[in-house]
């Protein structure tokens, strides 16, 4: 009977929030947590429910060389640049993996909103985990460029 009860514990913890996004607002079991608007397929603006602005996820790319493999044969690198809207205008890059539905489970995942607004503690260990790994790489590139 006890090692029924700690599984069934266990898997009622290790399931996931149902994300749903409808209009715009982004529904966590069936309450509306955020919105996330698109701007030309490849920006992403995160707004309380209120309209108000939070955060914006910027799709950026760029070809490494090092990143050519038969599924990729450009090596092209595809990623957000994120820049938070709070006082200290926090900014960040993480993996574009996915489309819409896929940013708000991550940003959900990460618990960068609370109680409507921005978590301060939450974005600070976002923009700490992250970094700017992706613009670090891009600017190290030793791609030659020969113009004749």
């Amino acid at each position: 009977m006890n090692l029924m009860l700690l599984l069934s514990i266990g898997f009622t913890f290790s399931q996931k929030d149902k994300i749903k996004i409808d209009n715009d607002i982004v529904l966590v079991n069936n309450i509306p947590v955020f919105k996330l608007k698109t701007f030309q397929m490849q920006t992403f603006t995160l707004y309380d429910l209120n309209d108000t602005k939070l955060a914006i996820f910027n799709c950026l790319d760029y070809y490494d060389s090092k990143e050519i493999s038969s599924g990729n044969p450009k090596g092209r690198v595809v990623y957000f640049d994120v820049t938070f809207l709070n006082d200290d205008t926090d900014k960040c890059e993480i993996p574009c993996n996915g489309f819409k539905k896929q940013l708000a489970q991550y940003i959900q995942e990460y618990g960068l909103v609370k109680e409507g607004k921005l978590d301060e503690t939450a974005v600070k260990q976002f923009v700490k985990i992250h970094g700017n790994k992706f613009s670090d790489v891009r600017n190290r590139s030793t791609t030659i460029i020969i113009q004749r």
